[in-house]
């Protein structure tokens, strides 16, 4: 039963996860898009080609065997990392003539 043990001593570092890529079609062909964690306002924003929506947390975790579309890469923030993330940022920078 090495396996109950192996990962002792690393439960005390926590992650969250912060962001879930999705495809949906084929291997050499489909769509993909992103769902992002704002982790300060605990919304999931659903990035698709031009289009930025906030969405359940359902939606998010929607993987019901009606549901082609494929979780295929997941990234996760340690925790005490959390409050330096800004998912969105709307600051408008002036460009320099």
């Amino acid at each position: 039963m090495r396996i109950a043990t192996q990962f002792q001593g690393f439960n005390k570092i926590g992650y969250t996860i912060f962001a879930i890529f999705i495809h949906r079609g084929q291997a050499s062909y489909g769509h993909y898009w992103i769902y992002i964690r704002d982790p300060k306002s605990q919304l999931y924003r659903k990035y698709n080609d031009e289009i930025v929506s906030e969405v359940t947390l359902e939606e998010v975790l929607n993987f019901s065997e009606n549901n082609s579309a494929t979780p295929y890469y997941l990234a996760f923030v340690k925790n005490e990392l959390l409050d330096k993330i800004e998912p969105l940022k709307r600051e408008i920078i002036e460009e320099l003539s």
